[in-house]
């Protein structure tokens, strides 16, 4: 086969094959947002049609309350709405017919519309008496829908054969100016969106790059929908609008897994936090103020968190959730007072006039005790707090086993380091159907003083308090490379760094080092938690870029622990991403869950990334993962963390 042919076979190839992946996502972007405006629209005249007949439901006005539905029922587009009473009985029923006239059969089938149901409640006083039903006719919907692919298809399709026709009559001419939009194509497949700025003279040619451009743009558009589409359900379902921290429902799920998670254990406190009187303000002030009450105390919170790892959430009203890592009861006591100072500054700004601001409870975590019993004790001590008087924490001061001062604590943690007194343990990842691991995270352990290993979450918080990071991960991967030759070429390893080691330049430079020319450098994945690795995006950005040209790769664990848009994404090249385990128990009870994990998939496949899922701990949870495009997952159900061994 000719040159030429070739040339033009594969330019025909690709822009069908990026007309039909660019008609396929916009034909499912527009499919889902008609789905979202069926169930809006649903749930609005539902919620609008409960409170306007409650009062003549109340007066036993049943037939106003009729006339009332009749008329919404005939002036929205509605394919059935009812009213039943909470005996079950059907009060009121109304249905209108479903037609596609101008849509083919075909497309109503190979397209479904889910039509949501609105709910809402008709009341009588403070009692239920009625329950209201309205389902969205999806006829206009389909037509919307049809139209839309119809405009899509004609405008890509176009696109794509005038840039064939374009191709073959001069490719000839434009060999060498091939060569850019080759490289443009591969970018594409590199999760890059370059545009060719320079132009040919040649006008065909100049016509050609134009359209690989405006194709780059759509599919470049198409995927940062698809991310801010993700973002804004991660934000509706779990962050707080007034103060952008994660709400209640982030606060139960991130404490359910810490409880439970047994490959790393939380060492750590609950502390609650609730602003004194906070309604009486909110009467006095106006819900403006109170709002910037919230806001200003959030930041604080914030301010004071110190380490990424450190967890702060709105519970509801003016009550604060934090999940902070911590060796002893000491550490956490002094935190808990800084918190209370930080608060009373409001006093001082303006933001409140009175001098009782808030009260403090926290509770350290006993191993083995539920998140429903921590959280308990941790009330408690918010209670107790609230009865000593203005301003006071009071905390739980249980102490975690081995506990030691903060002095002892540098002296142990420096003896290790000199020592080199650690171990590895590894605990595999597994893909599907597949009797190998993919690859073995390692896991950092210290014997203490009686031989027992301390899990990181014992140990981790002081080595950051001291600033020793960048030293234990250097030892860890100096630990690794010494075994390393023990273990069969196909076994690959993960290694997990501290965000404040990919900041230091010293060690970056030692890592690039080490690896440089070491054909066994592929290998080796180094894992980095998202929300302490975006803290400094630049860092983050130049780290990749030094392990990638090693062969070493670089992902991120525990993604979506943040609430940091997924825009970066496209710029890094990872080789994987980790679910946060948060997001991965109790999966199969939680929907929004599923749709989340479902999304972030999605996204990680249209940029070429493998997905994997912490916190795999039933069989339940494995295939339903997999069926939401999960690549990957790792677990107790899977495999439990081992010492390394070849």
């Amino acid at each position: 086969m000719t040159l030429f042919k070739q040339i033009s076979i594969t330019i025909a190839g690709l822009l069908m094959l990026m007309f039909v992946g660019s008609f396929a996502i916009s034909l499912h972007n527009s499919r889902t947002y008609l789905i979202e405006q069926l169930g809006s629209h649903a749930q609005d005249a539902a919620t609008s049609l409960g409170l306007s007949v409650s009062p003549h439901f109340a007066s036993g006005d049943l037939v106003t309350a009729g006339s009332i539905i009749d008329a919404m029922f005939d002036r929205g587009y509605y394919r059935s709405l009812t009213v039943t009473a909470t005996d079950g009985s059907v009060l009121f029923e109304r249905k209108n017919e479903i037609r596609f006239d101008r849509v083919p059969a075909w497309f109503v089938r190979l397209f479904e519309l889910t039509t949501p149901v609105g709910t809402a409640t008709v009341m009588s006083g403070w009692n239920q008496v009625a329950t209201v039903a309205i389902d969205s006719n999806p006829g206009y919907a389909y037509l919307e829908l049809w139209r839309t692919a119809m405009a899509s298809f004609s405008w890509l399709l176009a696109s794509t054969f005038v840039g064939i026709g374009l191709a073959l009559v001069t490719v000839r001419a434009i060999m060498r100016p091939l060569k850019a939009v080759e490289a443009q194509a591969d970018a594409i497949c590199r999760r890059e969106f370059p545009s060719e700025e320079k132009l040919p003279k040649t006008r065909e040619l100049r016509s050609v790059v134009a359209a690989m451009n405006r194709m780059v743009q759509k599919v470049k558009q198409m995927l940062e929908e698809q991310m801010g589409l993700t973002e804004r359900m991660r934000e509706q379902a779990f962050q707080d609008p007034v103060t952008g921290l994660g709400n209640r429902r982030y606060f139960d799920s991130q404490l359910i897994h810490l409880t439970e998670d047994e490959a790393e254990p939380f060492h750590g406190a609950l502390i609650l936090v609730e602003l004194n009187d906070f309604k009486s303000f909110n009467d006095a002030q106006g819900f403006e103020a109170g709002d910037q009450l919230l806001q200003a105390a959030a930041t604080r919170l914030l301010n004071l968190a110190e380490d990424e790892e450190t967890l702060v959430t709105r519970l509801g009203g003016a009550n604060f959730g934090i999940l902070k890592p911590a060796p002893d009861s000491d550490t956490v006591a002094s935190f808990c007072q800084q918190l209370l100072t930080s608060l009373g500054e409001m006093e001082s700004a303006g933001l409140t006039s009175q001098r009782n601001i808030a009260h403090v409870g926290a509770a350290m975590r006993i191993a083995g005790q539920s998140s429903g019993e921590w959280l308990a004790t941790t009330d408690q001590a918010l209670r107790d707090a609230q009865s000593s008087g203005p301003n006071t924490a009071q905390i739980q001061r249980t102490q975690v086993a081995g506990s030691r001062g903060a002095r002892d604590w540098k002296r142990f943690l420096q003896t290790v380091l000199h020592e080199g007194r650690i171990e590895l343990h590894a605990q595999p990842v597994f893909k599907p159907h597949q009797a190998a691991p993919e690859y073995q995270e390692l896991l950092l352990r210290i014997p203490d003083d009686n031989g027992e290993l301390l899990p990181a979450g014992a140990f981790i918080p002081m080595i950051e308090r001291h600033t020793l990071m960048p030293a234990f991960d250097q030892l860890v991967v100096e630990h690794l490379f010494r075994k390393l030759g023990e273990f069969s070429e196909d076994v690959r390893f993960a290694i997990n760094l501290h965000a404040h080691s990919i900041r230091d330049t010293a060690f970056t430079h030692w890592l690039e080092t080490l690896l440089g020319g070491r054909p066994d450098a592929p290998r080796l994945t180094f894992e980095i938690a998202e929300f302490g690795a975006l803290g400094d995006l630049p860092a983050l950005t130049a780290f990749v870029e030094q392990i990638n040209r090693t062969g070493a790769g670089v992902a991120l664990d525990r993604v979506g622990r943040s609430f940091t848009a997924f825009g970066y994404l496209a710029n890094l090249k990872l080789r994987y991403l980790k679910v946060d385990g948060s997001y991965i128990r109790e999966i199969q009870q939680r929907n929004d869950n599923q749709l989340f994990v479902q999304s972030l998939a999605d996204i990680a496949h249209g940029l070429d990334l493998t997905i994997y899922a912490e916190s795999v701990e039933d069989e339940t949870s494995w295939r339903l993962l997999e069926a939401l495009g999960i690549d990957g997952g790792q677990g107790f159900h899977l495999g439990r963390p081992r010492p390394l061994e070849s």
